[in-house]
């Protein structure tokens, strides 16, 4: 996924970040430049940045479903997330789908969003991920909608 930027661009964003002058300017255009350092390396193609945004151009699908549960898979460090899909006549079947690894940030940020989930009717982004001759699915996002009105029908079955 290709950006176009331009200078105008980088100053603009590291002024905003850096918030207002105040009384000392010499401080205030070093943290804008060190800012705008940043940020212009943020924008690498390879950039952690960059790499996570990509992730997001590989969603696959999106659809609302209800947290359930979830545990760690001991040998993977990926949290198998149990959730219960939304469905224009109710609720389907329980499914599972995968994070990212639970000892990258990413992979520890997306379980305490689950646990603290659990019951929540969600909107789930998932995209397909391939090892070897397996697929599988993995969570790349969610989105809370509030706690589900089946939430104790649901985590009691």
């Amino acid at each position: 996924m290709a950006f176009q930027t331009s200078r105008e661009d980088i100053i603009l964003a590291a002024v905003a970040a850096a918030g207002p002058a105040g009384d000392n300017k010499g401080a205030w255009y070093t943290r804008v430049k060190g800012l705008a350092a940043e940020v212009t390396l943020m924008l690498d193609e390879n950039s952690p940045i960059s790499r996570h945004i990509d992730k997001f151009a590989g969603i696959d699908a999106r659809f609302p479903a209800v947290i359930v549960g979830g545990k760690v898979e001991a040998a993977s460090k990926r949290v198998e997330v149990r959730l219960v899909p939304v469905t224009r006549d109710g609720y389907g079947e329980e499914e599972t789908i995968r994070t990212e690894r639970t000892d990258t940030p990413e992979g520890a940020a997306m379980l305490e969003q689950v646990k603290a989930l659990k019951g929540h009717r969600v909107l789930v982004h998932k995209r397909m991920e391939q090892n070897g001759d397996k697929k599988f699915r993995v969570l790349q996002h969610v989105v809370d909608l509030g706690v589900d009105p089946q939430k104790d029908e649901l985590l009691a079955a």
